[in-house]
């Protein structure tokens, strides 16, 4: 025979009978997977289904009419609470506040006309979204009134409260003092009487 016959016995492994234009090439794995990994599919929560027009809109349809003309703040066809948006998306329905009301109505009128009209927004509308969006942000982001400190509340210079806090220190200090002695007498005295008994 003229040519190089290889030959793989029981006992070699054939992957090293490999030629040279082969090597290097990366090798399947001898390994069969048991089964495919299979990635679960979220379910995706249905919509409610949409209800008539509210005639007042939440807090969060308020700002999606000031960013789309024409917006409408839906009930659900159900019993549910929240708005038909704020359900679909899982958000909280949160009322407008009182200091925003009058902002609101009047851009939500507004609104409601370009949506019955299917006309682009004036100026009228922008202004008045720009109201609405700036109350409800003033509504919402009041801050609390600062507290003062204890020691401003009553009126005190900061040189009268280190005086006060020194007093109140000393006579914890004089307190203290007096409770220890009255101990050690009393130490004392029932030592004197052990001895007196004995």
């Amino acid at each position: 025979m003229s040519g190089t016959a290889v030959s793989v016995s029981a006992d070699e492994d054939p992957s090293q009978n490999q030629s040279s234009k082969d090597k290097g090439k990366v090798q399947p794995s001898g390994r069969k997977f048991a089964g495919r990994i299979m990635k679960k599919k979220k379910q995706k929560k249905k919509a409610p289904p949409i209800g008539s027009a509210r005639d007042f809109p939440c807090r969060p349809c308020v700002t999606r009419a000031t960013k789309s003309p024409g917006y409408e703040c839906a009930s659900q066809d159900n019993t549910g609470a929240a708005c038909w948006a704020c359900a679909k998306n899982g958000h909280t329905c949160r009322p407008v506040p009182p200091g925003a009301v009058a902002a609101v109505r009047a851009f939500w009128e507004l609104n409601r006309q370009i949506d019955d009209m299917n006309e682009d927004p004036c100026d009228a509308w922008r202004s008045a979204a720009q109201r609405a969006a700036q109350q409800l942000r003033a509504c919402s982001a009041a801050p609390a009134p600062a507290l003062a400190p204890r020691g401003e509340a009553d009126g005190k210079t900061l040189e009268e409260r280190k005086v006060a806090a020194l007093e109140a220190i000393a006579e914890a200090a004089r307190l203290w003092t007096q409770l220890n002695k009255l101990d050690e007498e009393s130490v004392e005295e029932d030592e004197d009487g052990e001895d007196e008994g004995n």
